[in-house]
Formats: C-alpha cells, structure tokens, sequence
C-alpha cells in the first residue's frame, strides 16, 4: 500500500475517533432530513438550515483538528503533507456528509417505487443549500488554518 493512503487512513481514522458524537449526530440529522421532506413544510424551512449549517460545523471541525506544520512545531513531529491532509479531510466530507445523503435519497426513491437509475439520478443530486454552506466553509476554514 502507498504511503499517502496510510497516512490519509490515519488521519481519517483519527478524525473519526476525535469528532464521533458530532458525526453521528451529523449522519443521523441529514438521514431524516433525506427521508422525511415534509419536514422542510412542518418547520418552515428551518430544519433543512439547521442539518446544512451542522454539516457545515462538522466540516469546520474536522479541518480544525489537524494545523498544517509551523516552523515551532515542525520538529516536534514529522508533518503531515498538505497533499495527504486536504485528501483526508475531503475524504472525511465525503463519508460523513454526501454519502449518507445518497444513500438515504436512494432509498427513500427506492421506496417509493422509482427504478433504480431514476432512484440513483434522483439521489445523486447535490442540494445547493448544502454546497453553499459547507463549501465556502471548507475553503474557509482551510485557508485561515
């Protein structure tokens, strides 16, 4: 196995580790967000922007355990390559955010009596909600640590 993908599978699994109430919390808020619409009608809009804006704290989170190394404290380990860190964070996004997202639009489409590939077009779709809070805060967030 390569280096990068032990080191992006270190990173990943720390984060999991360090940030496991929140992500739970994260995955089960935007499953019954992907599952239940009628919630979005029920609370006026508001429990969408709540599951966006968690997501977007999650995000925050994760990119916040990990500095990238300063002169101070580049002797004290060896660093982590900005590479291998910005990976394990998308990664992170990824398995904690969008896939469940998917799965759960999946199927809920499934469910409902939809054919696989319109089930799988139908969940692929991003909500743009969710794109214009956790992005500009990955970038963020990424920029300023």
């Amino acid at each position: 196995m390569s280096r990068h993908f032990v080191v992006v599978g270190a990173v990943l699994r720390k984060d999991l580790q360090a940030l496991w109430p929140l992500a739970v919390l994260t995955v089960t808020l935007v499953v019954i967000n992907a599952l239940y619409p009628a919630l979005d009608r029920l609370t006026q809009g508001l429990f969408p922007t709540a599951v966006s804006l968690l997501c977007a704290l999650l995000i925050v989170a994760a990119v916040h355990q990990d500095s990238t190394s300063d002169v101070r404290r580049d002797w004290l380990t060896r660093p982590v390559p900005r590479g291998d860190l910005l990976l394990a964070k998308a990664a992170f996004v990824v398995l904690l955010v969008f896939v469940p997202i998917v799965l759960a639009k999946l199927g809920a489409n499934l469910a409902n009596g939809y054919s696989a590939g319109e089930a799988l077009l139908a969940a692929t779709a991003i909500d743009p909600v969710l794109v214009l809070v956790g992005l500009p805060a990955l970038i963020a967030i990424a920029a300023t640590t």
